[in-house]
This record gives C-alpha cells, structure tokens and sequence, in this order.
C-alpha cells in the first residue's frame, strides 16, 4: 500500500466520522461568536487610563517633564519614577526613541500627557498607581487630560488573538490519536506491520493526513474570522503560523499516543502536551508587554499573529518556524521510534532511554543517532529549561548566576542522557559521538536566537563550537568512566562562555 493511498484512506477515515466533525463545527461556531463578545469587552478599556500607557523599566515608570508644576518635585523623590526634565522637542524625540514611557506637557495648574501606547500588565499598574496618582489626580479629579489613551485596547486585542486562533488546534488535532492509540488497543497495526508496508510510511501517513485535514479547516477558519472582529495586516503569514503550529500538536499528539498503554491514556495526555504547547507559546507572547522582556517574546509564534492585529510591519519569523519544523521532525523521530521498534515495545517499563535506543536501532548508525539525539535533546530542552528558571526564581529568587546554572545544568544534562545511551566505549569514540550530538543542539539553538539577540558572530558560530566542545568533553568523559566529572566540566565551561556572552550584550567590559 502506497504512502499516497494511505493518506487518502486516513482522510476518508476522518470527513467520514460525523459526529467528530459535528464537534469540530459546533467548536468553530462557539469561538466565531466568542470573538466579538471578547472584543466587545476590550473595547472598554480605551477610556482614560494613564497607567495603560505606561510600561516596566527599570525604575518602574521614566517621565520627561516640560514645563513647571508644584508636585513635579514630590514625584522626583518617588523611588519609583525617574524624572527627566527638559524641552518639548527633546522629550518627543525621547519618546520616539523609546527612551522615556511618556511625556508630561505641564504649567501651574493642568497639562496633557502623551504616552507610548505600551500598557502595563494589571500587576504593574497596581504596582506604580501610589507613585504617580498624587501628581496627576488633585481631590479626586484628574488634573491631566487622559482621554485619548488606547495603548490598553490594541494591547488586549493583539495578545487575545493568538488564544482565539490557536484554540482550535485541541479539536483539529484529535483524530491522530484514533488512528494511533486506538488502532494498537485494538491489535489493528498488527495486522497492518505483518503486510509488506513500511512502519515509517504507517505513521507518516496518519500524520499527514491529520495534517491536511487541520490545513482545510485552517483555511476555513481565515475566511471566517474577519467577519467575527480579527482582521490580519498578513492573513497568509498567520495561515502559515496556524498550519505550522497544527503540524507541531499533531506530531506530538503522534507522540504521546504512541506512548501511551491505551486510548484513554493518550487521550489524556494528548489534551496535556497540547494544552503545554499553546499555552507556553502564548505565556511567551505576553512577555512582549514589558519592555525588558520584549525581546524574548520574539521566540513565540504567537507573537508573530500579535503583531499583525496591532497593524506592525514585522517580517514572517522564518527561523522561528525552521525550529517548530526541526521540533515536529524529531518528535516524529521518536514517536516512530515507540510506534514501531522492538526497543521500546518489548521493554518492561519503556522511558526516555528506550525511545533513543529505538531511534538507534531505526537509523542503524551510532554516528547519524548522534546527530538526531541532538536535535531531540534540544527539544525537550526547551519546556524543561523554562521550568528548571522558573522553579529557581520562584523558590530561591532572581538570581542570575543561579538562573543561569539552571539552564545551563538542564541543556548538558539531556545531552549527557543521549550519550549515556549511545554508550561509546573507546575516547575518541565518545568524543566523536559528543561532538555530533552537541553539533545539533548548538545548531537548533542558534537558529531560535540568533535573529532575536542579533549578535551575528557570537550567536551563530561561537555557541556551536561551545555546544560541540561541551558534549564532546562528557562523551570523551563517559567512555573513560568519569561521565559526573565530565557533566560538571561542560556545565563549567557553559556557563563560562554564557556568562561572557551576557557581559557583551550589555556593553560591559
């Protein structure tokens, strides 16, 4: 049976289950209708808010000051708010340049206010309100005019957007585990791997297929949102960010279902993982309200889908989408490797050791495992690392060294995991296996950063030597029987270079 046959019979197998496709129209119609309520509602917002325009920095809240008013002096003494007193045509430049969060236009008694447009979030405004409400409120009533204040509104819009179209991924994903964890409860791919017919195509099939069926709907879905409120500066950039993200919850669903004992397992852990993808991308997204995050909200899709309801010119996130492409590839990689070798199908307690065994007995070469354990190792990385500087900062605090050990310590943790598999035996051997598994973490990595940091040298070459050098001291290491000692002179070395890396950043010599 053909890979083209297959896909067909897969999606024959989809359109033809009405009562799925039911769900996934009563789906559609509920969020097409939710969209104008939320929009409604964050509509609201637009009246007279001056600390929606006011974002973080790193005295809370910069104001440029024109003009002369009793209380300027009394906000000047405020811990939290930095004063710049000068001309109007410097202070709108200062503006311009994002220098300063607002521009105060004062005399004696009243004033207007002229704002970035860039809201805090509702931690932050709660956080600054005590600073500033004694300059601008006098008995009660405002002294400035903030009418015209729709930073809050655009906000609320773009950031709601990405939730409202990547919503229905849960649903549009679904049949992958059907065809998956259904099929091995009922012994069905038994009798599809005893005909002549390759596991990989098996698999391909049933992802592809899923795929297209989420590409239609998708289609679907873009015609339809401009009529409920959301309208796109670049329909076609967000089409491609929704299919991409389809592709990424549909492998992963692949993934888990193939994991998991039976369907109601998969399933389960299905709505997990999917849950984990949107919502870390969305979390991601909103880093973009604060200024000293706003770099890193660059490393979400749903930034991309943001951005365009907010009307910026921003370019399509091509190396954003290369590394959900080469995250969906090595989920692949080891859903076949559960889905169809004997490494982990015949283990008694199968884990993250047998599905890397079973993508070795699948390429048949240490060398090319290598190299995919390090995309792979980079993969899990991602979810882990957030979690590993999450944890620290909430238990121990915002420690940069210790923040950085945390992520550091997790990125030559998994790495060392893939060589503990590869067992190399020989030094030149393990040093060899190293190098290739570091090669492409460092190349995964670099291709996710190096746009954002913009720092061509250091971040596109510099951190894969550093990757390779560090994998292959613990590969060297594991094969003369000091694999711990070798752990802690990469996370050493590692954390040399990212701290260096850091001190460049920020001009520091």
């Amino acid at each position: 049976m053909g890979l083209g046959i297959m896909i067909w019979w897969g999606l024959k197998e989809i359109f033809s289950d009405r009562r799925f496709l039911l769900s996934v129209i009563i789906g559609m119609l509920i969020s097409l209708f939710t969209i104008p309520l939320l929009m409604d509602a964050v509509g609201r917002f637009k009246e007279g808010n001056l600390l929606s325009a006011l974002p973080i920095s790193e005295k809370m809240v910069k104001i440029a000051v024109v003009g002369e008013h009793p209380l300027i002096a009394e906000l000047e003494n405020n811990s939290m708010v930095e004063v710049v007193r000068t001309d109007e045509a410097t202070a709108l430049e200062l503006l311009k340049e994002g220098k300063v969060h607002g521009v105060f236009i004062v005399n004696s008694t009243s004033g207007s206010f002229i704002g970035r447009g860039i809201p805090l979030s509702n931690l932050a405004e709660s956080a600054v309100k005590d600073a500033v409400d004694k300059f601008f409120r006098k008995d009660s009533k405002p002294l400035f005019n903030l009418q015209s204040d729709l930073g809050l509104e655009e906000l609320l819009r773009s950031l709601l957007a990405p939730f409202l179209m990547l919503t229905p991924l849960f649903i549009w994903s679904l049949p992958i585990i059907q065809s998956v964890a259904y099929e091995r409860e009922n012994k069905v791919v038994e009798v599809i791997f005893a005909s002549p017919t390759r596991r990989a195509e098996v698999l391909a099939s049933k992802v592809l297929s899923n795929l297209i069926f989420a590409m239609v709907l998708g289609a679907v879905w873009m015609l339809l949102v401009p009529f409920f409120g959301l309208h796109f500066s670049n329909s076609l950039g967000v089409y491609i960010i929704l299919v991409s993200m389809a592709l990424l919850v549909i492998v992963m669903n692949a993934l888990v279902s193939s994991i998991a004992s039976n369907a109601n397992e998969a399933t389960l852990a299905s709505s997990i993982s999917s849950t984990i993808i949107i919502t870390l991308f969305f979390s991601i997204a909103i880093l973009k309200v604060f200024p000293a995050t706003e770099m890193a909200a660059k490393l979400s899709p749903a930034t991309y889908i943001a951005e365009q309801v907010s009307g910026e010119a921003t370019p399509f996130p091509f190396n954003l989408m290369l590394v959900m492409y080469i995250i969906s590839a090595t989920a692949f990689l080891l859903a076949l490797s559960a889905f169809s070798t004997e490494a982990f199908a015949f283990s008694l307690k199968p884990g993250l050791n047998q599905l890397y065994e079973g993508m070795l007995e699948i390429l048949h070469s240490k060398m090319k495992a290598a190299f995919a354990m390090g995309f792979v190792a980079f993969s899990i990385t991602l979810p882990v690392e957030l979690v590993a500087i999450g944890l620290t900062f909430f238990i121990i605090g915002p420690s940069a060294f210790l923040l950085l050990l945390s992520a550091t310590a997790a990125e030559e943790g998994l790495k060392a995991v893939a060589l503990n598999v590869l067992k190399p035996k020989k030094l030149n051997e393990g040093a060899a296996l190293g190098a290739l598994v570091g090669l492409a973490f460092g190349i995964s990595e670099s291709l996710l950063l190096a746009p954002v940091l913009e720092l061509m040298i250091l971040v596109r070459i510099v951190p894969i030597l550093v990757h390779t050098v560090c994998s292959s001291i613990v590969g060297a290491g594991y094969a003369k029987k000091y694999f711990a000692l070798s752990i802690i002179l990469a996370i050493l070395l590692h954390m040399s270079y990212n701290l260096y890396l850091i001190r460049q950043a920020m001009g520091m010599q």
